[in-house]
């Protein structure tokens, strides 16, 4: 994961306002900005599987901790 110093952290309990956030300076930052819209474009894949295949909000919970967790970990 790219590392930058002097960087303010903005804390998005939204993964949707927290992308957007990225993709508006993505053209000053765009090798970390890439790193991170991809690791987001992998949890929201897995948020359009877990919709498309119509699961509980707990089977969610439980798809999304097993295949996003480890994404987000990272």
């Amino acid at each position: 994961m790219p590392k930058l110093s002097g960087v303010q952290i903005l804390l998005a309990c939204c993964l949707s306002h927290g992308r957007r956030q990225f993709t508006d300076i993505a053209a000053n930052f765009p090798e970390a900005c890439r790193y991170v819209l991809e690791v987001l474009g992998e949890v929201c894949y897995n948020d359009a599987l877990s919709r498309e295949r119509k699961l509980s909000p707990e089977e969610r919970l439980l798809f999304h901790q097993e295949r996003s967790g480890p994404v987000m970990k990272r």
